[in-house]
């Protein structure tokens, strides 16, 4: 659901509901892994015919909210470059590509071990993350325009600080992934889980929101994030884990923190402490829920209201959104002057084609010059050399809607 994965300061109580099935039904895994790709049971599939055959997922959420903040500098939405206005997705959300526009990553999604099967997360890890080898075992793919399954063999790694029975990492032609294993398998007690997943070393706690003070559209980052795991690791091993598939945070005081996990595949997931007494998150591919009791989580509240730093908020994603005025063998050009107040204020973006994950919307002809897209990017755009991203990922056409505008500032 791109809605999620693009917006940037999005009131998380209104997508909570929308969030991965408690049970961890694989519906909906999408590459990468996170919140974003875990969010909705997909329509059925549709099959388009033609030597390009692509199969294209039904639209679930039409609208995309322009980000908060697209970049930095003169990206910024606070700099009152651009007008107010909404987007609408175009023709897609998500796209099965032929197997041959597929990466390695994408095409090999499941393994079986000692009987647990695990999936792809999408997500690569380093090398230096890996604990000891398990052996060869078969990863498995299904190309769904031919309907034909296809077997490699992939090298299975222990992982340090979490164990084989959660998250493995195998070995394929250009990395290491990490996958993880979807059985509902709750631990009893946070202490188990602790376990099993050391949390402290393992997790980022990136930023987060204090919902319970005047301060709620604002994001702060901790000093020292051992005043949330201290209380964790040393007061709370005894709680209990909670199978309550109907708990929420709406109209709970709450601090919710954005994790991610290199070696978990996650990014930007969320993890919420709330005032009466809950830790809750969904870094495992399903909701866990404990009840760590309302004294100990006043005290990670306090601490951390207490050693933390305001930030500026920023989107989930990089995202550039704006017209497509020039398609090369080696790059296309995304100018935004549409979306500003004045023409003149415009940037045009260089958007290289240097991995099959955004080449293959110009190969497969799904975007065109005069087309009105968003793109979406890794790491920092070069914005002294035209302002060129060299780690774009994703390409959807969109559409301005004249109206109220939708932008989270």
């Amino acid at each position: 659901m791109r809605m999620v994965d693009a917006i940037g300061n999005i009131e998380e109580d209104l997508i909570l509901e929308a969030m991965v099935s408690p049970r961890g039904e694989k519906h909906g895994i999408g590459p990468s892994g996170d919140l974003s790709k875990n969010v909705v049971p997909w329509a059925p599939w549709l099959k388009w015919g033609g030597a390009a055959a692509c199969l294209i997922m039904l639209v679930i959420a039409s609208v995309i909210l322009l980000p908060s903040t697209l970049g930095k500098n003169k990206q910024s939405m606070g700099d009152g470059r651009y007008k107010s206005f909404t987007l609408q997705g175009q023709e897609y959300t998500a796209i099965i590509w032929p197997w041959e526009y597929q990466t390695v990553g994408e095409k090999y999604r499941t393994m079986i071990v000692n009987g647990m099967e695990y999936v792809n997360t999408g997500h690569k890890v380093s090398e230096t993350m890996l604990k000891s080898a398990l052996g060869t075992f078969d990863v498995s793919g299904y190309d769904e325009i031919k309907e034909e399954s296809h077997v490699i063999s992939g090298e299975a790694y222990e992982l340090r600080d979490v164990v084989a029975s959660r998250i493995l990492a195998v070995k394929l032609e250009d990395g290491y992934y990490v996958f993880r294993n979807f059985e509902y398998l709750p631990a009893s007690t946070l202490g188990e889980l602790l376990d099993q997943v050391n949390m402290p070393e393992l997790i980022s706690l990136n930023w987060f929101e204090d919902r319970g003070t005047d301060s709620k559209d604002k994001r702060f980052v901790l000093k020292d994030a051992s005043c949330l795991w201290n209380v964790l690791t040393k007061e709370c091993r005894e709680a209990k884990f909670i199978e309550d598939q109907m708990w929420m945070v709406p109209k709970r005081e709450y601090l919710g923190f954005s994790i991610s996990s290199e070696a978990l595949g996650i990014d930007n997931v969320a993890l919420y402490v709330t005032k009466d007494g809950y830790l809750w998150t969904n870094a495992f591919g399903w909701q866990s829920l404990y009840d760590i009791g309302e004294e100990a989580a006043g005290e990670i509240i306090q601490n951390c209201r207490e050693h933390c730093t305001e930030i500026e908020a920023r989107p989930f994603s990089n995202a550039v959104i704006g017209t497509v005025t020039e398609i090369t063998e080696e790059y296309f050009l995304v100018d935004d002057a549409v979306l500003c107040k004045d023409p003149k204020d415009g940037i045009t973006y260089k958007v290289l084609l240097n991995d099959l994950r955004i080449s293959r919307y110009v190969q497969m002809n799904l975007i065109k010059a005069g087309d009105m897209v968003e793109v979406l990017y890794r790491g920092q755009m070069d914005e002294e050399n035209d302002h060129a991203i060299r780690e774009a990922t994703y390409a959807s056409k969109v559409t301005i809607i004249d109206g109220e505008a939708l932008i989270f500032e």
